[in-house]
């Protein structure tokens, strides 16, 4: 399991969420289900989605670490 920082970027108007995860494949997994099911919550991405659809918008891993690592970071 592979945990790091992600972005969901948007091939138009160029604007980009940027997220964390201990487990990435699930999370973007959870990511765009939401967004196809109308369900997400961070409005304006959401809101973007729909206008501008799914073949617009890049996913993206950013970085990986091992999750071993950020459980020995301080909190």
């Amino acid at each position: 399991m592979k945990a790091g920082v992600y972005s969901i970027k948007n091939k138009v108007d160029k604007k980009c969420y940027i997220g964390m995860s201990v487990n990435l494949s699930n999370r973007l997994r959870n990511h765009k289900w939401k967004l196809n099911n109308n369900k997400h919550e961070n409005i304006h991405l959401q809101n973007s989605w729909n206008k501008y659809e799914e073949d617009n918008f890049d996913f993206e891993i950013l970085e990986t670490v091992d999750k071993k690592e950020i459980d020995t970071l301080p909190e």
